[in-house]
This record gives C-alpha cells, structure tokens and sequence, in this order.
C-alpha cells in the first residue's frame, strides 16, 4: 500500500494513495452560502475542475487547527464513494510504501475529535502519522 505524506501546519498527514486521483493548484474558488443549520463549517465553497464541480474541505477547519489559512493554494482531488471532493493542505512532502512498516488501526492515542477521520497510524523515522480516512469527509 502506497500513501502520499503532506503538511497541514507542523503536523504530518498521509492519504492512501488509491484515493488521490491529482494535485492541483487552486485557481478559482467560489464560497457557498449555506442557509441551512446543518452547515459544515470546514467546506470552503466549490471550484469548477474541467467542468466537474468539486466540493473543497479545509482540513484545517475540519481538524480545529489554529491557523486556517493557507500559505499556497495546493489541493489533492480524491475520489470517494460519494464522488469526488477536494482537500486543502499546505504541503506535498512525498509518497510512501507501507510494506515494511508496522500499521496500527487503534485509536486510543488520537485526540477524540480526530478519531472519525483516521483509518490508521503508522511509524515513519519515529513519528506517528496519521492517515486519513477520506470516506469520512
């Protein structure tokens, strides 16, 4: 299984690989108005992506991450059961294969508001990363 890493602030985050369909740079992004009390605070608004409407996530929101701004405007275009959405992140640090590392799919050590979000955790150079589940978006 092959993950690809990013940075969301100081913190290391990985997607499964199967679920990153491209990296793109943000050109145009149009905020909704939501009326409903059901509104997801972390939905950024929508781009249009060669003429597919992309719901776009900032991770920063969605995790209640200090600052939730972005330095550059880098998003990955996952494709879920649900279709496709588009996540916000600060950095591509670089993909990964998991073959040789140790996979735990506990959650005990996760902050609480994390938990629905993550698949699992793995060890890389003694760090734990969190990789995301994106059907939880």
């Amino acid at each position: 299984m092959q993950v690809i890493l990013f940075k969301l602030e100081d913190k290391v985050y990985g997607l499964e690989l199967q679920y990153c369909k491209e990296i793109d740079e943000l050109k145009h992004l149009t905020p909704i108005q939501y009326t409903s009390e059901n509104y997801k605070n972390y939905i950024e608004g929508i781009t249009n992506l060669r003429g597919d409407i992309i719901t776009v996530i900032n991770l920063k929101k969605l995790f209640d991450l200090k600052n939730t701004s972005y330095q550059q405007n880098i998003f990955i275009l996952l494709k879920v059961k649900k279709g496709k959405v588009g996540i916000l992140i600060d950095q591509i640090l670089d993909i990964v294969n998991l073959e040789n590392y140790h996979i735990d799919y506990s959650k005990g050590h996760i902050e609480s508001k994390l938990i629905p979000y993550i698949k699992f955790t793995v060890i890389l150079n003694h760090k734990p990363i969190l990789i995301l589940n994106p059907e939880s978006f």
